[in-house]
């Protein structure tokens, strides 16, 4: 790839990222619509008065939460993620975070839940660990709703999720992020508990 192929690779990216922060909110319609425009004046993220988008990086959770400052180990990462119910699974050279978008995301919404902000650094940061590898990130949900509004939620969430990301300071180069959809469940959709499992965002790297 040459050098303006490859700015302007990382041109896009960045545009799909300001876009995914400042819109991505995809107020979509209830289980059997189509999904929505999302509404350009919402952001993941405002102010306390719902208005201005803060989208510089240390202000990218919890309306200007403070960014924590203490530097932890990866062991320290991964043992405080469990306690958040974030699952680190290592399979052969394969490492694959399995994070549950029901606690992690608002109800049928691609903004971050920022209540759960520390874990969501913790998140990024554990990533940030694993140097020059590619970052896969995916979305998944369950069978409620028309294919159009999970691939639209999943692609979405998934966005959002790589913006975190690009936001605690990974290299834009190294992320990419799709919506699946239903496909690839890990349980039954036949209880409360599977399709509450099957909502998920995955995040897989190789090293």
């Amino acid at each position: 790839m040459n050098l303006t192929k490859k700015l302007t690779k990382s041109i896009s990216y960045i545009i799909l990222v300001l876009l995914s922060m400042v819109a991505v909110n995809p107020a979509l319609a209830h289980f059997g619509n189509q999904a929505s425009v999302p509404d350009a004046e919402e952001s993941l993220f405002t102010d306390e008065d719902g208005e201005a988008p803060l989208l510089m990086p240390e202000n990218i959770l919890a309306g200007g939460a403070p960014v924590p400052k203490v530097i932890l180990s990866r062991a320290d990462l991964q043992s405080r993620l469990s306690r958040a119910d974030v699952q680190i699974v290592q399979y052969g050279d394969t490492t694959t975070m399995v994070i549950p978008t029901d606690k992690f995301f608002r109800f049928e919404s691609a903004k971050l839940n920022e209540d759960e902000y520390i874990a969501l650094y913790h998140i990024a940061d554990f990533v940030k660990s694993y140097e020059d590898v590619r970052i896969n990130i995916a979305g998944f949900t369950d069978e409620a709703g028309t294919a159009d509004y999970q691939k639209a939620l999943t692609e979405q969430r998934a966005e959002a999720v790589l913006a975190l990301l690009w936001a605690r300071g990974l290299d834009i180069d190294r992320l990419y992020a799709e919506g699946k959809g239903s496909v690839n469940n890990i349980t039954s959709n036949d209880t409360l508990a599977g399709r509450a499992l099957n909502r998920r965002i995955e995040i897989q790297w190789r090293v």
